[in-house]
């Protein structure tokens, strides 16, 4: 059972701040796309049923914005597991709201993200095994 972080945010340093974040509280090295289309092409592309993603996705994006990548995802049958993770700008309730109607969002964070959070993610349920 092998864990694969994915960060999904059109703004390339957040990609490399998120994936700093991640290493440091010991994380498997993440992947990152700077578009939903290429990030659910690749998860489609290699998805197996030894593989668990963690989706770290922004939902203000060009050409595919968040919703229509968690609507995507949760339209098609996958071998593998994945949970979302919300991470935005936006702190509007009603976006908050939205994201735990999906089965699929585990959490929502407004950024910016610290290290402490990642931590605190790791001894989440959907993730704890992963991290004895």
């Amino acid at each position: 059972m092998n864990l694969q972080p994915v960060i999904v945010d059109n703004d390339d340093i957040l990609c490399f701040l998120i994936n700093k974040l991640l290493k440091l509280s010991g994380f498997p090295s993440p992947i990152w796309f700077l578009s939903g289309g290429d990030a659910l092409e690749r998860i489609k592309k290699e998805q197996n049923s030894d593989t668990t993603y963690a989706i770290f996705l922004d939902i203000n994006m060009p050409e595919m914005n968040g919703w229509q990548f968690i609507e995507h995802l949760e339209s098609i049958t996958f071998k593998s597991k994945y949970f979302i993770y919300i991470i935005t700008s936006s702190v509007d309730d009603r976006d908050k709201v939205k994201a735990y109607q999906y089965k699929s969002v585990y959490n929502y964070y407004v950024k910016p993200l610290k290290q402490n959070d990642f931590e605190l993610l790791k001894k989440s349920p959907e993730l704890r095994p992963f991290f004895k």
